[in-house]
């Protein structure tokens, strides 16, 4: 795969949203076209198709435009790029731990994966400085 095609492909699955929310194939178009890439939609199609089988992504008939939509499988896990470090997994933990009455239930339940992943990470560091923290 070329570079400008694995940036283009990268760039497309940071704009697909999460379920139950989706994006057509022409909304991508129009954010790649937006972004500097020229390419048809049938290319992003073959794109997307291709990435399906390798990433949790999922295609599903939108009710509201006839066309095909995508979205990241709910069960799909966090995607980072870089990984989270150290440093923000006890960032998110200490916000999941002082501000949990706070923060309203759908930003938690938006939050919750990156929760999950820092008290991960944070696990997997038990007996470094960071411990006595998490």
């Amino acid at each position: 795969m070329e570079k400008e095609t694995l940036l283009r492909n990268i760039l497309m699955l940071q704009m697909i949203p999460r379920e139950p929310h989706s994006i057509d194939t022409g909304l991508l178009w129009e954010k790649l076209i937006d972004q500097g890439y020229e390419i048809d939609v049938r290319s992003i199609q073959r794109d997307l198709i291709r990435c399906s089988s390798v990433f949790p992504i999922v295609k599903i008939k939108s009710n509201h435009t006839r066309s095909n939509c995508w979205c990241w499988s709910q069960e799909a896990s966090l995607m980072e790029m870089p990984k989270m470090d150290s440093m923000t997994a006890l960032t998110f933990n200490l916000v999941e731990s002082f501000l949990l009455r706070m923060i309203p239930n759908s930003i938690l339940q938006y939050m919750s994966l990156h929760f999950q992943r820092a008290a991960s990470l944070l696990n997997n560091l038990r007996g470094s400085s960071f411990s006595g923290w998490a």
